[in-house]
């Protein structure tokens, strides 16, 4: 899965401001190449956890990485994300 995500991790492209609020349990960060920023997420810790990331005023359609279909649970301008134990997420946003 690493091997794919390469070219979006060594990106260099700007990407839009994305806020969550800090924990010691969530690392994250965001790339964009071509169009698509990517929402890297990990809780790093032995408890589920939940975190929102918010857009700011702008709205995004959100998917999974590797789903077909953008997430109905989505809201206009953020996304709540629920990890399990050390769980890691990659989202796909298009703005």
């Amino acid at each position: 899965e690493v091997d794919d995500m390469i070219p979006a991790i060594l990106s260099v492209e700007p990407s839009p401001e994305i806020a969550a609020p800090a924990a010691d349990w969530l690392n994250w960060a965001t790339r964009t190449l071509d169009g698509v920023t990517y929402l890297i997420a990990v809780n790093n810790g032995p408890e589920p956890q939940s975190a929102r990331f918010d857009f700011g005023d702008g709205s995004a359609q959100v998917t999974l990485r590797g789903e077909n279909s953008p997430l109905a649970d989505a809201a206009a301008g953020a996304l709540e994300v629920h990890f399990e134990p050390f769980g890691v997420r990659v989202y796909e946003l298009r703005f």
